[in-house]
């Protein structure tokens, strides 16, 4: 069914010219973000489709807030706040946990990162990967020896096979040390064989890993390096970057304005103008697009969306994601399947754009099944999923 939504918030267009520097590769495939262009479009023209989703409520499927989503074979897997992965179906039926916290052999502490790889979810708890059946049904524990002068303390991670996974260390502070750390680590045969992406920047909590459809994963931007790279069971290269210009942080003068003593660093080193951006929490690419939101800062700061054409590299930026200018969206990950972006709106933020405008609804081409949902959320019941499929 094709939807028409009116978004009354526009969208900056914007140039793709780039000035180099030495936060760019010149031969690296490159998307250009220019923040200040004043060419503007409805952000309405950009979507073909959106479909709600609401999420099953019931006492044992509480869902308020939504730390790692992933859609597979139809089913929709959440990881809560409240370390659970939840299942559902499709149309948000609820099906059951994966697994369950507790100290037992086919239980995990916490709920770090989870994925979905063959028919099985795994879930991390920073010490151990434990490897469930779809059904939610114990299998197995995967783990890892100790490395000599390695200090890991893994949160996110991608898995091959039970022979070959990658973690990611969060155990840096977020200053830069003497000498480089290590972001990730690959796990052989359950020893740590190889140590990548060297760094003196804390490697920050956010999800890193996303499947792609070669079965690789991406591996999103990282704080102050604004590349994205794609990992193979045994390679990892540069995909592509981003580049915001002359915004473009330096990380030679960002580690230059590094102050010891308050743990901070002085961003008027970081470039000529005192201006940076870099990519913030949510990135969601698919075959045509890449969806992020990213910092810009002067004087304070400010969040922006970007839509990136992968195909003809136009890229448009908004402020704010909203539908009729009062019902907030959070793009969070990718359908594979069905090739959509998978956004996040929450009941409260539903009811509270209804009250402003009555008939927020009523543009958009919807069955009256969906009509009534949307009309008849309460404040307490689950998010809801927003797919979005762009022109």
């Amino acid at each position: 069914m094709r939807n028409y939504f009116l978004f009354a918030v526009a969208l900056i267009v914007l140039s793709c010219t780039k000035k180099p520097n030495e936060s760019i590769d010149n031969k690296l495939k490159t998307y250009s973000i220019n923040n200040t262009s004043e060419s503007v479009i409805p952000w309405n023209s950009l979507i073909q489709e959106i479909k709600f989703i609401p999420l099953e409520t019931t006492p044992n499927s509480l869902v308020s807030e939504v730390d790692h989503l992933i859609i597979d074979n139809g089913n929709i897997y959440i990881q809560n706040f409240h370390n659970q992965v939840l299942q559902f179906s499709e149309d948000g039926k609820f099906k059951g946990q994966i697994g369950r916290k507790g100290r037992g052999p086919e239980e995990y502490l916490n709920v770090m990162d989870f994925q979905i790889r063959n028919n099985y979810v795994l879930i991390l708890d920073s010490k151990s990967i434990r490897k469930y059946d779809t059904y939610g049904n114990y299998i197995s524990k995967l783990t890892w020896g100790k490395a000599e002068d390695i200090q890991l303390y893994a949160n996110r991670f991608c898995y091959f096979n039970d022979n070959k996974y990658y973690l990611w260390n969060s155990s840096l502070d977020g200053t830069p040390a003497e000498q480089d750390c290590y972001l990730l680590h690959q796990v052989t045969d359950g020893k740590i064989t190889k140590s990548l992406l060297p760094t003196q920047f804390s490697g920050m909590a956010n999800h890193r890993f996303y499947s792609m459809p070669n079965g690789n994963y991406h591996i999103r931007p990282t704080q102050y390096d604004n590349t994205v790279y794609e990992l193979s069971a045994d390679t990892l290269i540069k995909a592509y970057q981003i580049d915001f210009g002359e915004n473009n942080v330096q990380i030679a003068k960002l580690k230059k304005g590094y102050s010891s003593e308050i743990s901070d660093y002085n961003f008027d080193y970081i470039n000529e103008n005192k201006k940076w951006s870099r990519v913030h929490y949510y990135f969601a690419e698919n075959k045509q697009f890449l969806f992020f939101n990213f910092t810009s800062f002067q004087k304070e700061n400010d969040l922006s969306w970007a839509l990136v054409n992968k195909e003809t590299h136009k890229t448009y930026v908004t402020q704010k994601l909203l539908i009729d200018d009062v019902l907030p969206v959070s793009m969070i990950g990718t359908d594979l399947k069905t090739d959509q972006i998978i956004g996040i709106v929450t009941p409260q933020d539903i009811l509270k754009a209804l009250k402003r405008n009555a008939n927020l609804f009523d543009n958009l081409i919807l069955s009256k099944e969906d009509l009534a949902m949307l009309n008849q959320l309460k404040e307490t019941d689950n998010v809801v999923l927003a797919k979005v499929r762009f022109k």
